[in-house]
């Protein structure tokens, strides 16, 4: 699949960042792109898919002093966004290399500066290969 990248995972710190540069997306690195895109998404935004979207970009503006409650804001909307990836995909014949199994969260935590938050992510695809990126 040609696609302009907009996800790029740092190798060695497995940071995602975005980036634009025309590259072949495939397996696992489409995968990658699908989830970061549909967590980033904020709900309303699309109006052809009006509730879809995890919105996590929007926590940067709560003020969450608690780390349990910015650990179960974040939880919903990744649960959220894994149960529309996983839908939209049924029965579509997909590559199980790009096809969601599961997206674990590692960590939330605060980031370098106070509206930073740095979310760890495991995406699993359907082979079982796991992917780790910070968003």
């Amino acid at each position: 699949m040609t696609d302009i990248r907009l996800i790029d995972v740092d190798p060695v710190t497995r940071l995602v960042s975005f980036r634009t540069s025309s590259k072949t997306l495939s397996g696992i690195d489409e995968l990658i792109q699908i989830v970061v895109l549909s967590l980033l998404n904020t709900p309303g935004k699309d109006v052809l898919h009006p509730n879809k979207g995890g919105g996590i970009s929007e926590l940067v503006r709560y003020n969450m002093t608690e780390a349990n409650e910015m650990f179960t804001e974040v939880a919903s909307r990744v649960s959220k966004t894994e149960q529309e990836i996983i839908e939209d995909q049924v029965g579509l014949n997909l590559n199980p290399e790009t096809k969601l199994r599961k997206i674990n969260i590692r960590y939330v935590k605060q980031g370098d500066t106070e509206d930073t938050i740095l979310v760890g992510l495991q995406i699993v695809n359907e082979r079982g290969r796991i992917a780790e990126v910070t968003i």
